[in-house]
């Protein structure tokens, strides 16, 4: 499947303003960096692959959100690829619309976007139930990046998502790590009840390997490489039913 990019022009606008705010004069200099950047890895790492659970993944190479050069690289591919795309998908966190189109439902809080539905996960109650559920870095976000901050409502949201699947059905979701500390618990205590979850830690500015969870938990967030440095992948359902 074939990324793009969907930027719209309020999109674009938006970067540009978040842009500013950091880098202020220096950020015409940082965005001909990232340009820079962004060519010298379609040019060499157009066909790099990184290993997760024995399959093998094309590392995602977008500019989009700046993809490339963040955990996105590995955790869309890992979407895209870990289960096949079919039947009733639901996604929590409006994150793959922006580099593929495919018949999928979307639900995120706070995106107002078309065809994304602006509900809390926690209350979500849709009319059927779905054969896959996506979540790519969004879990985090919720209880923490809420205000009053409620840690133990990401428990709450993940075990509710896990009665919206089909029986059979497949939830994948992604996680920084070191981001949100309840988060980080859950995954060391077995809270969540994943079926399955599989670590990946960050071993350069671009590339990723999988990794044990005692070597994951050591690594900093947006340290020494922006976003994430290492992420867990959750694996609830019939797990097996994997495709490379």
């Amino acid at each position: 499947m074939r990324l793009r990019n969907y930027m719209t022009l309020e999109k674009f606008r938006k970067t540009i303003w978040v842009l500013w705010q950091v880098y202020g004069c220096r950020m015409p200099f940082v965005i001909t960096a990232r340009f820079a950047e962004y060519g010298w890895c379609l040019l060499w790492r157009a066909r790099k692959t990184f290993t997760l659970d024995g399959r093998h993944y094309l590392y995602a190479l977008s500019m989009q959100n700046g993809c490339f050069r963040s955990e996105r690289t590995v955790e869309i591919p890992i979407a895209l690829h870990m289960f096949p795309l079919r039947g009733d998908i639901l996604e929590i966190g409006n994150v793959l619309s922006n580099f593929v189109r495919f018949p999928h439902t979307v639900v995120d809080k706070y995106e107002k976007a078309d065809g994304v539905q602006s509900v809390d996960i926690v209350d979500y109650s849709p009319g059927g139930l779905y054969d896959l559920i996506i979540s790519i870095s969004t879990f985090e976000h919720v209880g923490w990046d809420e205000s009053p901050r409620e840690p133990e409502k990401v428990l709450r949201a993940v075990h509710h998502t896990k009665t919206l699947l089909k029986p059979g059905g497949q939830l994948m979701v992604t996680l920084p790590l070191d981001y949100n500390s309840a988060v980080d618990a859950a995954l060391r205590d077995g809270s969540f009840g994943f079926s399955r979850i599989l670590y990946m830690e960050r071993t350069s500015m671009h590339d990723w390997a999988q990794t044990t969870i005692d070597v994951a938990m050591t690594r900093k967030f947006d340290d020494p490489y922006p976003a994430a440095n290492a992420i867990a992948v959750g694996l609830y359902g019939n797990v097996s039913d994997t495709i490379s």
